[in-house]
């Protein structure tokens, strides 16, 4: 008898709330609260070729770029991370992607696309995007040195 009203009292030292979260599961509040970062991730970057200036936004299904042209995610097949390690101040951080695009005949193509970054820390955190969004792609990283 002692046992039950010593657990009555430290139930009732914790509230009901707290006690009603310990019995029952998935009643328990979570999140990270203003630590959570956004889906949403925008680079400035060159497009094709080197000055061609582009901004390439990771949404929560799709890659675009500018704003106006995209491609799922599903449907990026490949991805390789290409590193041309000249001199280091002239490097130059190569992504090229090669997915599925349907063309108006309903038929599709594989197309191919590269985005291009100087800065090094930008191009890592690109590249961490797309480990993290393309999970269905083949991925690859290669480094060249050279002229």
């Amino acid at each position: 008898m002692k046992k039950i009203i010593a657990l009555a009292i430290a139930a009732s030292a914790f509230g009901a709330c707290t006690s009603f979260q310990v019995f029952i599961p998935g009643a328990v509040h979570a999140g990270l609260g203003s630590a959570t970062q956004p889906d949403i991730e925008t680079y400035s970057a060159w497009c094709g070729k080197k000055g061609n200036d582009c901004k390439v936004t990771f949404e929560a299904d799709r890659l675009s770029v500018d704003g106006t042209d995209y491609v799922l995610y599903r449907d990026i097949k490949a991805v390789n991370y290409l590193l041309q390690d000249r001199r280091p101040y002239f490097r130059r951080h190569y992504f090229e992607f090669e997915y599925v695009e349907q063309n108006p005949d309903g038929e599709t193509e594989v197309k191919r696309a590269k985005i291009i970054f100087g800065h090094a820390k930008t191009a890592k955190n690109f590249w961490l995007d797309v480990m993290r969004t393309c999970k269905y792609a083949r991925l690859s990283n290669t480094t060249t040195t050279g002229a």
